[in-house]
């Protein structure tokens, strides 16, 4: 067999007394898509920030291709597995080309005209070449959050985490940034997202993992999680989210 690419084991993470992750593990292969659900408060983004050690755990470790993430090298880690954040997390005073070059120019230490010229044909990949010099102030929500995802994919990540990366648009413009995300997905990238897009679930994912207070509760390729889910709690869950008025 071959070594997962990514590895969760046990991880436990608490705010206070408040448990928010209790016993979380799993692993996916090279290339896989991981789609996340579960109800507001479930644990899913602090599970993405805890994979990329943006938030500390009390217990459990990370494994990158078999290999634990050591708490000195996290800049390791972040070189590899790269994240595409809820609120974009743009820098408002550089053009949508400065923010995706800021990455390779100062952590990877490339030079100027390639970072450049790397930045100019990502920003075309995500359908943003005409945008290069626009500031974040003069770009819809989902332009910048096409911005971001080049500005990941320019570190040449191995992951990929997206953190509801639709959640703060505009109904309008959902559609644009899920079709850049299947179009990164389809070019083989690993990835894990937290979404409540569940159509993008069914049409890109691997494989749903399911989390409720804190746990996995049930996971399993879309069309058996979509059409038969094995515990009711998954069954209350996808019935409201998947019902046309979502109720």
């Amino acid at each position: 067999m071959t070594t997962p690419i990514l590895e969760l084991k046990n991880i436990h993470k608490s705010f206070g007394d408040n448990a928010v992750l209790r016993g979380i593990s799993f692993s996916m292969e090279k290339k896989e898509r991981i789609v996340i659900l579960g109800p507001s408060g479930s644990g899913k983004s602090t599970l993405l920030r805890c994979i990329n050690h943006l938030e500390s755990f009390e217990e459990g470790d990370v494994f990158l291709r078999g290999k634990r993430v050591e708490e000195n090298k996290l800049h390791e880690l972040r070189m590899q597995v790269g994240m595409v954040f809820q609120r974009f997390n743009i820098f408002s005073h550089m053009t949508a080309l400065e923010n995706v070059i800021e990455g390779p120019l100062y952590v990877k230490k490339m030079n100027k005209e390639e970072a450049i010229a790397k930045g100019e044909l990502l920003l075309d990949r995500v359908g943003l070449g005409d945008k290069k010099h626009a500031k974040p102030s003069q770009l819809s929500g989902g332009q910048l959050q096409r911005v971001a995802i080049a500005r990941a994919l320019a570190m040449d990540p191995e992951i990929l985490l997206f953190d509801e990366p639709t959640s703060a648009l505009d109904p309008e413009l959902v559609g644009e940034v899920l079709q850049v995300m299947k179009s990164v997905a389809e070019e083989g990238m690993s990835m894990v997202v937290v979404t409540h897009e569940m159509g993008f679930a069914k049409d890109v994912a691997d494989r749903v993992i399911f989390m409720d207070e804190g746990v996995i509760v049930e996971e399993g390729p879309p069309d058996e999680m979509f059409t038969r889910p094995k515990t009711e709690r998954s069954r209350n869950f996808l019935s409201r989210v998947l019902s046309p008025m979502g109720e």
